[in-house]
């Protein structure tokens, strides 16, 4: 059994590494005789499990040169005979990207809890390093929150009816501090009871898209967040601005400000 521990991995500074070293470094012994483009071929045990790598000059799916694992486990071979295959590029961003990335892969892979050799639970801490993940975490910590409908629609009426000379081509900001939604254009202010968490920070977005997004809304509570450089308004999505930051009151002050929703 060939399995380093979380603490014997020595991992080198952050470079690109060719995958066959991270696989040494993980335990993997060379094996030669198997079906491959450049030998040598790598292999893992750990308990029931097998782990196969080998490199081939072209993917079916990208034309690219990889290694194509096969995982063998025992109580998968009736439903995989062949074993579990995945591929991986021949280089990486460095060690700990290259331990993200087997671990992710096989979790994927194999699709339910499975006994796994040491060096994969510390690829499962390091998995914010891939790209994807990265992605996921960001999405799921966007600016969000949620408004009943006709308190949204209300006090979009009271703030064009607020705002005096403002026009459509003028910015609107507008943040959530976890219980009021805040929309303000041309210094005048209305806030909206929401359900969400607190924003870090204002958007800005023209005011004629905003008032248009806001129209024509069908669900009884609208979600609203900010994702990719846009404001979503249910389906609707409007480009962000970049306002004069000097203009904008970042207090929750009530006085001079309506309400919606009390």
């Amino acid at each position: 059994m060939n399995s380093p521990t979380p603490q014997g991995l020595r991992f080198r500074p952050p470079t690109q590494v060719a995958l066959r070293d991270v696989l040494r470094l993980l335990g993997f012994r060379e094996v030669t005789g198997r079906l491959t483009d450049e030998e040598p071929s790598y292999e893992f045990r750990y308990e029931a499990m097998t782990i196969e790598a080998a490199q081939f000059a072209i993917s079916p799916d990208s034309f690219q040169p990889h290694f194509r694992f096969t995982v063998s486990i025992p109580e998968r071979r009736a439903l995989r005979p062949g074993g579990i295959q995945f591929e991986t590029p021949l280089a990486v961003e460095s060690d700990e990207y290259g331990v993200a990335l087997l671990s992710w892969l096989l979790d994927k892979s194999i699709g339910k809890p499975y006994s796994a050799p040491g060096w994969v639970e510390s690829g499962r801490a390091k998995q914010h390093l891939l790209p994807w993940v990265q992605e996921r975490r960001n999405h799921e910590l966007r600016p969000q929150c949620r408004v009943p409908r006709e308190w949204l629609k209300l006090a979009m009426r009271d703030l064009s009816d607020r705002r005096g000379t403002a026009s459509a081509n003028d910015v609107a900001q507008i943040i959530f501090d976890g219980e009021r939604l805040r929309l303000t254009v041309a210094g005048k202010s209305v806030d909206v009871r929401g359900f969400g968490t607190a924003w870090p920070t204002f958007f800005s977005v023209p005011y004629g898209k905003l008032r248009a997004a806001t129209s024509r809304l069908m669900n009884p509570e609208v979600h609203i967040e900010v994702w990719k450089n846009m404001l979503r308004v249910g389906r609707r999505a409007i480009d962000l601005v970049r306002p004069d930051e000097g203009s904008q009151d970042r207090t929750w002050a009530r006085d001079g400000n309506a309400e919606c929703g009390e």
